[in-house]
């Protein structure tokens, strides 16, 4: 038996260190990672802030919403209304807007032809008018509401502009914020295996196929920001917005935003991007192949730590493996020879 208070197996102990010490090394890794991802997912145009006192926008309500709701959407109407930018008045940006409030799922969805975007609102641009559906907009966040709103009042305020659908779009997410279809990631993928969809195919309309409907908003959102990068740096969607509102440039910048050509040229311009050394890193630092990567290493330590455990056990058992529990033989000293 060994010394009372001693470790009859000291390797043991040295091996639970060994295995502590790796899975703070896997959790500091994924620490680290995690930050990473957060750093690289800041939305390259941030939503409109309520901070600042908005400026007044005329509106005429339909449906008899609750005072406190119509001061809400006042507000909120305001706000997405500063998110354009300053815009001429010749514009007609500030003629009054119709909301027409909707109690149930049921009357809203009876209102519109197709389907909506969003279950909360949907705009009728040549009517200007804003449908809200009162049970979604009740259940959504104080956020979630201003990104409804001013997606669709965007969608409002570019209408006349017969811009491609998917430029709209592009505009509309980005200037309310939205990033949900941020998914650089996935497109650089779809691209390398030829599965994106034609821009001029998402001029006119989406598909109503879920994912292929849900790509087609990536690749919108992708290609307006390559449109913004390149040809608007310093100011982004408002200044295409004001370009576009412009007497004098407007017709001109419309008429070339429309025009298949300059569409075709876009793409594939934007497609040898999604090919770059910096499609690929988006791909490499997406949360979904980081956390994949660390449920990898998770699962790889826990097989190590596993096999670790049964040699151990192995060991613990076989007495061919097992330490010697006997101390070293004392060496016998002759007393007689010792005193000769």
């Amino acid at each position: 038996m060994p010394p009372e208070g001693g470790t009859p197996y000291p390797q043991f102990a040295e091996q639970r260190l060994k295995r502590a010490s790796l899975i703070r090394v896997y959790l500091c890794s994924f620490v680290v990672l995690s930050l990473v991802v957060l750093s690289l997912s800041i939305p390259c145009s941030a939503a409109p802030s309520a901070d600042s006192e908005p400026e007044s926008l005329g509106v005429e309500f339909v449906g008899n919403p609750p005072e406190g709701q119509k001061e809400d959407l006042r507000r909120l109407l305001a706000i997405a209304r500063r998110a354009l930018g300053p815009l001429p008045a010749e514009t007609g940006i500030g003629r009054p807007i119709t909301v027409e409030w909707l109690p149930t799922m049921r009357a809203f969805q009876r209102c519109l032809r197709l389907p909506p975007e969003h279950t909360m609102a949907a705009a009728e641009p040549s009517r200007r008018r804003i449908l809200i559906n009162a049970e979604a907009f009740n259940a959504a966040d104080v956020a979630e509401r201003q990104r409804t709103i001013t997606h669709e009042y965007t969608h409002l305020i570019l209408e006349p502009y017969s811009l491609p659908l998917w430029l709209e779009e592009g505009l509309a997410m980005r200037l309310s914020g939205e990033t949900e279809h941020e998914s650089a990631w996935r497109l650089t993928i779809d691209n390398s295996f030829g599965s994106l969809q034609p821009l001029t195919d998402l001029t006119g309309g989406f598909p109503e196929e879920p994912s292929a409907r849900d790509q087609a908003y990536r690749e919108a959102y992708s290609a307006t920001s390559f449109l913004l990068a390149t040809e608007y740096p310093g100011g982004g969607a408002q200044g295409l917005i004001a370009d576009l509102m412009d007497p004098t440039r407007g017709p001109s910048v419309a008429a070339r935003l429309q025009d298949p050509y300059f569409t075709r040229l876009l793409e594939a311009s934007w497609r040898r991007s999604l090919k770059s050394l910096w499609g690929w890193l988006g791909v490499a630092t997406s949360g979904s192949v980081i956390w994949g990567v660390a449920t990898v290493l998770f699962l790889l330590a826990y097989l190590k730590r596993r096999r670790e455990r049964k040699r151990q056990e192995e060991e613990a058992f076989d007495p061919r493996r097992r330490p010697s529990r006997h101390h070293p033989p004392i060496e016998r000293i002759d007393v007689e020879q010792e005193e000769e």
